[in-house]
């Protein structure tokens, strides 16, 4: 027992001198265990509003299972994770926001503040992207969502056990189309056309999301909507996004059930500038004495109903959303 009591003295005697070692361990090791004891960076998504005709696709809110590229850095110089990026994966919905559930969790540093940066579509660029290409065929939902490029960032986050929200705007334009056929017209397919379908980004931040210069491909149609030889369908409707960008010439080009080359109807433009974050709608109608002229579209202003387009007549056009600056970008409202 004697030898016991001794062994247990001399035990916390050992314990008392070691503990200001021990203390100025972990206080040089302080970086290394912030990831252990800090405090989690947890974050919120909305996105700005962005209805596609007959779907709600990505409205205010992100869809469940959506992935978003997360790139988080320090002023202090610390790493906040060993991990860039992280993917953030939305859950349904609530309360108007998305939880974004990191792969690996994220940490506040001891000391300074967090910028965070996030991209959505995911993509496996370790440092952002440099450029940005839609889908040349947007009915499918999943290449839609896949053209719709959006940006958030916050800068300067202090430490906070409240969620951060991230504020996505949408980088692309956005054109929605319905045509209607009379008179015996049947719609077969609506496609945008010389349009370029690729976009630099010239910079790239928690501040800000810059568009550089569009691409020069040769492919420059995107499929909107289309049906079947065998469907008697005489509307066709849908959206499709693509880069900003000035369109003069061909814009809208409408297949109908007449087989021959005048089969096609186009709708023109000359020297339309398509912004970044902005919606815009075209409600068309196609008679038989329309097929197989190009008519210009003017009047962009236009809150007309359905637009007749008798041939050599221009249509009527109109911007359904204007910008709205939320955290200095521009939104569809």
């Amino acid at each position: 027992m004697r030898n016991a009591l001794k062994n247990d003295t001399l035990r916390q005697a050992l314990y008392a001198a070691a503990l200001p070692q021990l203390i100025l361990l972990c206080s040089c090791a302080r970086e290394d265990l912030n990831w252990l004891i800090g405090d989690p960076i947890n974050v919120v998504a909305t996105t700005e509003p962005a209805t596609r005709s007959g779907d709600n696709i990505q409205t205010a809110n992100f869809d469940d299972g959506a992935e978003i590229n997360a790139y988080y850095n320090t002023t202090v110089g610390e790493q906040v994770l060993g991990k860039n990026p992280t993917i953030l994966t939305a859950s349904a919905a609530e309360a108007g926001k998305n939880r974004l559930r990191p792969d690996v969790q994220p940490y506040y540093p001891q000391t300074g503040t967090v910028d965070i940066m996030a991209l959505y579509p995911r993509t496996t660029a370790t440092k952002g992207i440099t450029s940005f290409t839609v889908k040349p065929d947007q009915q499918d939902e999943s290449n839609y969502k896949l053209s719709d490029l959006m940006w958030a960032g916050v800068t300067s986050q202090a430490k906070t056990t409240s969620d951060v929200n991230l504020q996505f705007s949408h980088m692309m334009a956005k054109m929605s189309v319905t045509v209607t056929g009379k008179e015996g017209v049947l719609i077969k397919s609506v496609k945008i056309v010389n349009v370029q379908r690729s976009i630099s980004i010239s910079a790239l931040s928690a501040s800000a999301c810059t568009l550089g210069a569009i691409g020069t491909e040769t492919d420059t149609e995107i499929l909107l909507a289309s049906t079947s030889n065998t469907t008697v369908n005489n509307k066709l409707s849908g959206s499709v996004l693509f880069p900003p960008q000035t369109i003069s010439g061909n814009f809208i080009e409408v297949e109908t059930n007449y087989k021959d080359i005048a089969g096609y109807t186009y709708f023109s433009v000359i020297d339309k500038e398509f912004k970044s974050g902005k919606e815009y709608s075209a409600n068309l109608v196609v008679k038989r004495q329309d097929i197989g002229f190009v008519t210009t579209i003017t009047d962009w202003e236009n809150n007309g109903g359905s637009i007749a387009v008798p041939p050599g007549s221009s249509a009527g056009f109109r911007i359904v959303s204007t910008q709205k600056s939320v955290r200095g970008k521009d939104s569809w409202n």
